[in-house]
């Protein structure tokens, strides 16, 4: 609640959606990052042949300088340390190239078992360093548009712009490009709004 909501658009560069992760990362946020997606279909067995489904999973590591450190560091060469290795200690270089190292051995069978725990799987590559689990938080899918949000929006523009929005039924659409959400405007309900100012 106390922090700015960001949002942004990346295009979706590269062979899959983890190689356009890795590209946002590098070039964006210039974090070194390591990006493992998989999908599957799975079949739940039953006595009338079962159910399939499809499932995700996905681990993502980061390099994050610590705290006292300041700034993140520049992926350019895809190592930490301003840029280049030798702006990093040689342990801190070490690291993460282990860490790269370990979560390239992850298989998409294990990002996709349902029997296998997310927690199971960060034990078996990071036992040597520690785990640390956190709590885990629901994602929820939404965005911030609103129908009187876009009311507002369409109320700033003038008489003869909104004019030229009016689509053969009559009507003022206009749609989110984050969410796809469409809402519908009587074109008359801006006059009235124009005639009371």
């Amino acid at each position: 609640p106390d922090s700015n909501r960001y949002q942004g658009i990346v295009a979706l560069d590269g062979e899959s959606l983890a190689a356009a992760a890795d590209l946002y990362f590098r070039q964006s946020e210039q974090i070194p990052t390591l990006v493992r997606l998989a999908v599957a279909q799975t079949v739940t067995p039953a006595p009338d042949g079962g159910a399939t489904s499809w499932r995700a999973g996905g681990i993502i590591i980061q390099h994050v300088p610590p705290a006292a450190a300041g700034a993140a560091p520049d992926a350019g060469a895809d190592a930490p340390g301003g840029g280049g290795e030798e702006g990093a200690g040689i342990a801190e270089i070490e690291a993460w190239r282990e860490a790269r190292a370990l979560t390239e051995t992850v298989e998409a069978h294990e990002l996709t078992d349902p029997l296998l725990a997310p927690e199971t799987l960060l034990l078996r590559l990071f036992h040597e360093r520690g785990v640390r689990v956190f709590t885990p938080q629901d994602l929820t899918e939404s965005c911030t548009c609103s129908h009187e949000g876009s009311r507002d929006l369409l109320r700033r523009f003038s008489r003869e712009d909104r004019a030229d929005m009016v689509d053969e039924a009559g009507r003022i659409t206009v749609t989110c490009h984050f969410c796809s959400a469409c809402y519908s405007f009587d074109p008359a309900e801006f006059e009235d709004a124009a005639g009371k100012r």
